[in-house]
Parts: C-alpha cells; sequence; structure tokens
C-alpha cells in the first residue's frame, strides 16, 4: 500500500506557501529580536559598571574637614 501522504504534502505546501512564508518570517524576526534584547542587556551592564571608572564618578559619600554646628545637628 503506498503512503497517501507522498502526493499530499507536496500540494499542500504548494498550494499555501503563503502561509508558511509569513510564519518562517514572524518566527526569524521574533528570534532576531530577543537575541538582541539579551545582548543588548548584558553589553548595557557591563558598560554601566566602567562608566564610574572612566569618568570618575562618586558615590555621593563625603567627609567634613570639621564637625558641624551644634545647631545643624540637632535637626
Amino acid at each position: 500500500m503506498k503512503n497517501p501522504l507522498i502526493k499530499r504534502l507536496p500540494r499542500e505546501l504548494k498550494g499555501e506557501i503563503g502561509k508558511y512564508i509569513v510564519l518562517f518570517l514572524f518566527i526569524t524576526m521574533m528570534i532576531g529580536i530577543v537575541s538582541g534584547f539579551l545582548v543588548a542587556a548584558g553589553s548595557m551592564s557591563v558598560a554601566y559598571d566602567e562608566s564610574f571608572e572612566k569618568y570618575n564618578i562618586e558615590s555621593g559619600n563625603f567627609e567634613l574637614l570639621k564637625k558641624p554646628m551644634m545647631m545643624l545637628s540637632r535637626r
């Protein structure tokens, strides 16, 4: 007995080629977008960490040479 899929599959692919092309393009674009986001996230975190040394960004902490006046310290 011959397999009926031998005739059916090429006919179905030929008849609905547009649907398969759109599906292929959609999956390809989504893979590209997601992988781009994943690569960008890693490189942005590295650039953020390196920017502290490169641009001398301070943490915002400082020390006073003299003790603050009593009026300022009560508040």
